[in-house]
């Protein structure tokens, strides 16, 4: 059934169409408008789920990028610090043997 075969059939019906008929006639092209419009809201309402399941995916994505990227800044706090205090302690065990060496002179 194609969306152009209730109107052919319209057309037809306007050819023998008496005025008792006019009024189904009418009737007929109101429904006829009807689902037009039904159809048309289906599709909106279709293009806008659609277009929400695009942005939420997206933004899906970019969270879990996001999280990614503050788990990898958390762990590198500690590695950072804990290179700062192997070198503190490389600096002070290098300062104490210099100022043992001063020391002993």
């Amino acid at each position: 059934m194609s969306f152009t075969e209730p109107e052919q059939h319209v057309a037809s019906e306007r050819i023998t169409a008496s005025p008792s008929s006019a009024a189904a006639l009418q009737a007929r092209r109101q429904e006829l408008r009807r689902r037009r419009g039904r159809r048309r809201l289906d599709v909106a309402i279709g293009v806008l789920v659609a277009i929400v399941a695009i942005v939420v995916a997206g933004l899906a994505v970019v969270a879990v990028i996001a999280v990614l990227v503050l788990l990898a800044c958390a762990l590198s706090f500690p590695y950072a610090r804990r290179r700062r205090r192997r070198a503190r302690g490389r600096v002070g065990s290098a300062r104490a043997r210099r100022s043992r060496g001063r020391g002993g002179r």
